[in-house]
This record gives structure tokens, C-alpha cells and sequence, in this order.
């Protein structure tokens, strides 16, 4: 649309104006019959899509039945759009190595078609985690996770979002707030505990892994499940405590999760026995060996006593 105002008017607007016109389909308009004088022309509102044109016309009518000519330029509106790639669990790790498409809304109607809707290009990865594209002319667009980084759930949805001022920046996200998460892929551990005295109730175990230590008890079966742990290495200790003492403890063991498999690890305890000492003898009979002992004592008394009187009488004699 544009406005004809007079050569002494400042403020261009609709109500303002002394006519308006709009543009044909060839980007053709008129004003007819316009007095002699001086007048100004000014866009006072663009075609959808394009930046206005601020530039004042100013043309004179100086001769009957004169045709004035003015070329008014408007280019399209331009925008970026970014997004950042978060971790679920731990919304401050910033995920590398995702592949994100940019798909034109070409039908309009803010739902993908694969038949219809076209490949704009990728997003790049100007810093790890941090995602951009520029250069995106007005207009409604679908941001698609086309690769998720390394052991993280892809997102399959179709992200609408729509280039509307000239130079703004849209920031699409999966989870407002946050940015674009991607879950952690995930397994499951089962630890089955077994013992040579059949005991198997109550073991702990320590788990450790990247940003994750934590402490399970076996149940009356002897097992341990722990559901949805994030793929990758861990290991498992068996705690020291009133309940494993008196066991021979396992060494630690490293195991590493695999996506949507349970990784079973099988842990065996020996009981501890100590051996007693080797019997040197029978003391059931205690009395009776200390019965003999007393009158082998008494034997030896009487023979020393004995040797001594004969030695006495030898002497006599």
C-alpha cells in the first residue's frame, strides 16, 4: 500500500493520507487525476513477506495529463534459526554431533508432507551443541532431528516454526525452557547373587559409573534389577559389611551396558571356615591320668627315700 500526502505532511499513515493505492499483481499502482503541485508518495505498509520501503517520493505536477514514474524496491525478509542441543538428564551438557534438516512449509498448512514440503538444507554446528541456520526467507519451516548424537535417542517430530521480522532469530525447542533434549539411551543390570551356604539375602553392591554411584541390596532371591541405567561402563563392588563378613569377597567386576538389553552378572560367595587346632590328646579321663601321675610321683619319693636309708646303713657297716 502506498499513501499521496501533501509536500508539508511528516506523518504517513493511512488516515493521513490524501489517497491510497495498492500494487497489482505486476507490482503496478495508480494515482489518477492528481492536482498541479507538489506532493510525496510514501509505502506505507509492504507485500507479506517483504521490508518496508521508507523512502519519501517527493514528484511534481507540472503539466496537464503528465505521467510520473517512481520504482519502489522491496526485498524479502530474512531470519536465522538456532537451537541447542541439551542432555534430558543433565540440561547444562551440551550434545555434540547431532545432524539437524531445515524443511520449507510449502503448502502452509504447519504440518509436515513429505510429497509436498521441501529440503532447505542442514544446520550448523558453529560450537559443540550450538546449532544454526541463516539465511531463511519469510515463511513457516520444520526443523527435523535427522541424526542424534552418540548413545542418544533421536527425536523423530517435525518442528514447526516460522521466520516472521526481518533479522530475528528463532529458537526451536523440544522442551520449553531447556532447548532441544535428547534422552540417554538405556539397559538394564541384573545382579544375581548365589553363596556355598546358600545364603544370598541382604549383599550389597555398589555400582559405579560415569556420574552414577550408587548402593543396592539383594533380595530373598538373591537379586538385584536396576531398570534404565545409561548405556556404558560400569562396576560392581560388593560392600563389606556385618552381612559379607565371614564371606570371601569377589574382586570387583567392569561390565558395559548395551541399549534395551539386560546384562546379567553372576556373583558367588565362599563361607570363610576356620579349622581348629590338631587334638593332642583324650582328656575324658582327666582324673584317672592324674590319678597315675600322683603315684608315679609318690613312687619316685619313696625310691629316693629308700636309696638314701642304704646308703646310710653301708656306711654303719
Amino acid at each position: 500500500m502506498f499513501g499521496l500526502f501533501t509536500e508539508t505532511d511528516t506523518e504517513f499513515t493511512e488516515e493521513n493520507a490524501v489517497l491510497t493505492a495498492k500494487s497489482d499483481a505486476n507490482g503496478i499502482f495508480f494515482f489518477d487525476d492528481i492536482r498541479f503541485g507538489k506532493w510525496i508518495v510514501k509505502e506505507l505498509a509492504p507485500a507479506e513477506g517483504f521490508v518496508a520501503n521508507d523512502t519519501v517520493f517527493p514528484i511534481d505536477v507540472t503539466t496537464d495529463g503528465a505521467v510520473i514514474e517512481i520504482n519502489a524496491e522491496n526485498r524479502h525478509i530474512y531470519g536465522m534459526v538456532h537451537t541447542t542441543k541439551v542432555d534430558k538428564d543433565y540440561p547444562d551438557n551440551l550434545l555434540a554431533g547431532a545432524i539437524f534438516e531445515i524443511y520449507m512449509d510449502v503448502d502452509g498448512n504447519k504440518e509436515f508432507n513429505a510429497d509436498v514440503d521441501t529440503l532447505v538444507g542442514e544446520m550448523v554446528e558453529y560450537e559443540p551443541g550450538l546449532y544454526e541456520l541463516e539465511n531463511l526467507r519469510y515463511g513457516g519451516y520444520f526443523l527435523y532431528e535427522k541424526q542424534a548424537p552418540v548413545n542418544y535417542v533421536k527425536d523423530d517430530a517435525y518442528h514447526y516454526f516460522a521466520i516472521v521480522n526481518d533479522g530475528e532469530m528463532v529458537e526451536v525447542e523440544n522442551e520449553a525452557g531447556i532447548g532441544f533434549i535428547n534422552n540417554h539411551m538405556v539397559g538394564n543390570l541384573k545382579i544375581v547373587k548365589s553363596s556355598s551356604d546358600g545364603r544370598v539375602e541382604g549383599f550389597s553392591f555398589r555400582v559405579t559409573g560415569e556420574n552414577y554411584d550408587e548402593v543396592f541390596k539383594t533380595d530373598a532371591n538373591g537379586e538385584i534389577l536396576i531398570e534404565g541405567l545409561r548405556i556404558g561402563k560400569y562396576t560392581v563392588t560388593e560392600v563389606e559389611d556385618e552381612v559379607s563378613a565371614g564371606y570371601k569377597r569377589p574382586d570387583p567386576v567392569e561390565v558395559e551396558l548395551v541399549a534395551d538389553e539386560t546384562l546379567t552378572v553372576n556373583v558367588h560367595n565362599d563361607k570363610i571356615t576356620i579349622e581348629e587346632p590338631p587334638k593332642t590328646g583324650d582328656n575324658s579321663n582327666m582324673g584317672l591320668w592324674f590319678g597315675l601321675l600322683m603315684l608315679s610321683c609318690l613312687g619316685m619319693v619313696g625310691t629316693v627315700i629308700y636309696g638314701r636309708r642304704r646308703r646310710r646303713e653301708d656306711a654303719e657297716v
